[in-house]
């Protein structure tokens, strides 16, 4: 099962926990939830990743257009707590290069 969580509680971010198996059928929920803040206005982006087992290059791809989008704003999307698995995917694509991955929440909304 797929599950995309949003905290909206706090004013200058918004907090996207993700669940499950980030591929071809689930990429595209993700990236409808990610727009929808984007365009209400929540331009930053915490993503918590603790619960995501899989990522295929769908997943990235909807990862990388929601990073466009939110640099177009002036945001950005941030990347905490990913499994191992995870995480050495997004290394092995050169996603550390251009998205912030850090360890914990409180890491990923510093400055914010």
């Amino acid at each position: 099962m797929f599950k995309v969580t949003t905290d909206t509680q706090e004013k200058m971010y918004a907090v996207v926990s993700i669940e499950g198996e980030l591929d071809a059928l689930t990429a595209n929920k993700l990236n409808k939830a990610l727009s929808d803040l984007l365009e209400k206005g929540r331009i930053r982006l915490a993503l918590d990743f603790s619960k995501v087992r899989f990522i295929s290059s769908a997943g990235l791809g909807a990862i990388l257009r929601v990073q466009q989008e939110a640099s177009k704003s002036g945001g950005q999307i941030r990347l905490f707590s990913l499994p191992k698995n995870v995480r050495n995917v997004f290394e092995i694509a050169g996603f550390d290069k251009i998205i912030p991955m850090v360890d914990q929440l409180s890491e990923a909304v510093e400055g914010w």
